[in-house]
């Protein structure tokens, strides 16, 4: 886990984690409101994106475990 300091003077970030480049973060309207909801989740959710940002990242496709042979 890693953590950046961005601020709507400076939305940059660089993703540390993927690696993939630089992000610019779209701040909500109500940035308190934000917080206090994302407070309410396990830590490993609170990494959240607007469904419309430009800069959304692809979600990941989860995979299905194989399914195990029969015994015979």
């Amino acid at each position: 886990m890693s953590a950046q300091v961005v601020t709507p003077a400076d939305p940059r970030m660089w993703c540390v984690e993927c690696g993939t480049g630089w992000w610019t973060l779209d701040f909500p309207a109500d940035p308190e409101a934000a917080e206090r909801q994302m407070a309410l989740l396990p830590v490993a959710e609170r990494n959240w994106w607007h469904p419309a940002a430009p800069s959304r990242p692809a979600e990941p496709v989860p995979v299905e475990p194989p399914t195990p042979d029969p015994e015979v």
